[in-house]
C-alpha cells in the first residue's frame, strides 16, 4: 500500500512538471510572437519626397521616382500601391480610399499613377528608387485630384474592399495634382476666434477655420497681427510661411490653431485686437481678413491690488476718524476749561 502511494505521488509530480514545462514553452512561443508583431509595428521606413505637387494638363505624362530607405536592422520585402486621398476632418487628417474598378477614370488620380506591383527587396540600411509615371487622360476633369503612393510590407490590394480605410504600418507620399482647365479658386474664413474672451496673461490660442468652396486645393498664407488697446502692435504670427503643407482640399474646412505668448507689463492689460489677414490662389491672388477682440486682465494681481487699495482706504479713514475724534475731544476739553475759568473769574468779582 505504501509503495502504491509513493508511485501515485511520483506520477503526479511528473504530470505537474510536464504541465509546467508545456506552459513555459507556450509562454516563450507566445512572447516571441508578440515581440515579432511589435517589431513589425515598429517598422522603420523613410520615404522621400513626402509630397508631390504638380500642375498638368489632360493627355500629359509626368514621370519621377520615390526613394525608400530601410532603417531597420533586418532586410525587408516591400510593396508599392496607390490609393486616392481625401480630407478626413478639420484637423488636417486625411484618409486613403482604395481604387475600385467602377471609379470614374476621369476623376481618380490613383488610377492614373503607374507603378510596379512587384515585391521590392530592400536590404537593411539600404535604399531603393521606385519609378512611377502619372498619365493624365484626355477627359480628365479640371481641378484638384489627390492620391498617394503607399509602401509597406504587404500588397496594398489586400484591404481593397470598397470602404474608406486608414493605412497603418506603411509610409506614404502624397500627390496634389492640379489639372488645367476650368479652375475655381474660391474660399473664405469660416471662423476666426480665441478659445476664451478673458485671459490673465498673454497665452492665447487663435482658431482659424478656412473653407475651400472651389475645385482645387488652396493654401492660405498670411499673418495674425495682435494690437493692444492703444493700437500698438504687440506680436505677429505667420501662417503657412515657407511651407508646402497646410493645404485645404476642395469642399472641405480646415482648422488651424496658433498660439501666442509673451511677457506682460502690468500697464499693458486691457482690450486687445487680433487681425488675421490671409491670401490664397495661384491664378489670381485673393486677400481676406477677419478680426477678433479679447481681454488681458491679470485677475489675481488686480484682486490683490484692489484688496491692498481697500485696506489703504480703510486705514486712511480710520486715521482720519481717529484724528477727528481726538480733535473734537481736545476742543471739548478746551471749551470746558474756558467755562471753568470764566466761572472762577465771576466768583472773584462777586
Amino acid at each position: 500500500m505504501l509503495n502504491k502511494n509513493i508511485r501515485m505521488k511520483t506520477s503526479l509530480a511528473k504530470i505537474i512538471l510536464m504541465a509546467v514545462f508545456i506552459i513555459g514553452l507556450l509562454a516563450i512561443l507566445f512572447g516571441y510572437a508578440i515581440n515579432k508583431a511589435q517589431a513589425v509595428d515598429r517598422l522603420a521606413l523613410t520615404i522621400t519626397p513626402p509630397l508631390f505637387q504638380m500642375a498638368i494638363g489632360p493627355g500629359e505624362i509626368w514621370q519621377s521616382s520615390l526613394k525608400i530607405v530601410n532603417t531597420n536592422p533586418y532586410d525587408l520585402v516591400v510593396y508599392a500601391s496607390t490609393m486616392n486621398f481625401e480630407a478626413g476632418g478639420e484637423e488636417g487628417q486625411g484618409r486613403f480610399v482604395p481604387v475600385l474598378a467602377n471609379d470614374a477614370a476621369s476623376h481618380s488620380l490613383a488610377k492614373w499613377i503607374e507603378i510596379t506591383p512587384e515585391p521590392i527587396f530592400l536590404p537593411r540600411g539600404k535604399s531603393a528608387d521606385i519609378p512611377f509615371a502619372v498619365r493624365i487622360p484626355q477627359d480628365a476633369e479640371a481641378g484638384g485630384h489627390y492620391a498617394a503612393i503607399l509602401v509597406g510590407t504587404r500588397p496594398g490590394n489586400e484591404n481593397a474592399n470598397g470602404a474608406n480605410i486608414l493605412v497603418s504600418s506603411q509610409v506614404s507620399s502624397l500627390f496634389l495634382a492640379r489639372i488645367n482647365g476650368d479652375i475655381r479658386e474660391e474660399g473664405h474664413i469660416r471662423e476666426f476666434r480665441t478659445n476664451r474672451t478673458v485671459y490673465e496673461k498673454p497665452d492665447i490660442d487663435f482658431i482659424l477655420r478656412f473653407e475651400n468652396t472651389g475645385n482645387v486645393h488652396l493654401q492660405p498664407q498670411g499673418e495674425i497681427a495682435i494690437f493692444n488697446m492703444w493700437g500698438g502692435e504687440m506680436g505677429k504670427i505667420t501662417i503657412n510661411e515657407k511651407s508646402d503643407f497646410g493645404n485645404v482640399l476642395p469642399r472641405s474646412i480646415r482648422k488651424f490653431v496658433f498660439n501666442w505668448q509673451r511677457s506682460l507689463n502690468f500697464l499693458e492689460m486691457g482690450r486687445y485686437k487680433a487681425v488675421a489677414a490671409i491670401s490664397y490662389g495661384k491664378e489670381e491672388r485673393q486677400n481676406i481678413s477677419r478680426a477678433v477682440y479679447f481681454w488681458i486682465l491679470p485677475i489675481k494681481p488686480l484682486i490683490g491690488a484692489a484688496i491692498s487699495f481697500l485696506i489703504f482706504i480703510l486705514i486712511i479713514v480710520f486715521l482720519i476718524r481717529r484724528y477727528v475724534r481726538k480733535s473734537l475731544a481736545t476742543l471739548e476739553q478746551k471749551i470746558i476749561s474756558d467755562k471753568q475759568r470764566r466761572a472762577k473769574t465771576v466768583k472773584i468779582k462777586n
